[in-house]
C-alpha cells in the first residue's frame, strides 16, 4: 500500500491542480488520519521515534496537501 500512497502523492506534486477535486482532497484528508491515527498508535506502545517519525508525515500531508491548495 506504500507503494499506491507515494504514487498518488508524485502524482499530486506533478499536477497540484489534482487538490481542486473534492474527491483528490478526501483522498488526501484520509492519508492524513491513517498517519497521524498510526503515530498515535506507535507512541502508545512504546515506539516513539517511528511514532514521531509517522506523526511527522502526517502533518506534512495535511499542510502539503490541504492548505497548499
Amino acid at each position: 500500500m506504500r507503494g499506491e500512497i507515494a504514487i498518488t502523492n508524485y502524482q499530486w506534486s506533478q499536477s497540484p491542480l489534482l487538490l481542486a477535486d473534492p474527491m483528490n482532497k478526501l483522498i488526501a484528508g484520509l492519508l492524513a488520519v491513517i498517519c497521524l491515527g498510526s503515530a498515535g498508535w506507535l507512541v502508545r506502545e512504546g515506539d516513539r521515534e517511528t511514532g514521531a517519525i509517522v506523526c511527522v508525515m502526517g502533518l506534512l500531508q495535511v499542510w502539503a496537501a490541504l492548505m497548499g491548495t
